[in-house]
């Protein structure tokens, strides 16, 4: 009967130690995607998978960057309109050419939940959005197509829910 107790108790207290030191989790889910203002890649795409797969790659990193261990994030993400609108344009080739201007400024529209130890901390649905976006350098994604959202959801992720956040609840 101890042989079969001591691994039994090696086994729960690996288990205890492994569950107290986990990673946080996030998770990003996209709601009613095919009507998205804006969230093609080329003129005439109202949505482009490949753009919703890089914003949700993006949103993991911050997470693994900026959530401690004991939160959980859920985002949805209700609405996507990029940077700047698709002008057509026939000279040299190209069939569109995505235009910024000040009035057409980067917007997310989310609906996030953060746990910590299992409790709600926050619930709320909030528009993402950075008016400023052709003013402020952007260094770190500068060929990025989502340089502008990267930029915007960096910004908007550490003052959630970073280091120096404010503390709620």
């Amino acid at each position: 009967m101890r042989k079969i107790i001591k691994p039994f108790l090696l086994f729960s207290l690996i288990m205890a130690f492994r569950a107290s030191t986990s990673e946080a989790a996030i998770d990003i889910s996209f709601s009613d995607s095919e009507r998205y203002t804006d969230a093609g890649r080329h003129m005439g795409d109202r949505v482009s998978e490949p753009v919703l797969q890089e914003i949700k790659e993006y949103l993991e990193s911050l997470g693994e960057r900026y959530l401690e261990p004991n939160q959980n994030l859920k985002i949805e993400i209700l609405d996507i309109d990029l940077a700047g609108r698709y002008e057509p344009v026939h000279r040299g080739g190209a069939s569109d050419v995505r235009i910024l201007n000040d009035v057409t400024w980067p917007q997310i529209k989310v609906r996030y939940i953060l746990e910590e130890n299992g409790e709600v901390k926050v619930e709320k649905k909030e528009s993402i959005r950075d008016m400023e976006y052709l003013r402020r350098p952007n260094p770190n994604f500068s060929n990025d197509f989502l340089r502008h959202e990267k930029a915007m959801l960096d910004n908007w992720f550490r003052d959630r829910f970073g280091e120096d956040r404010p503390q709620h609840g």
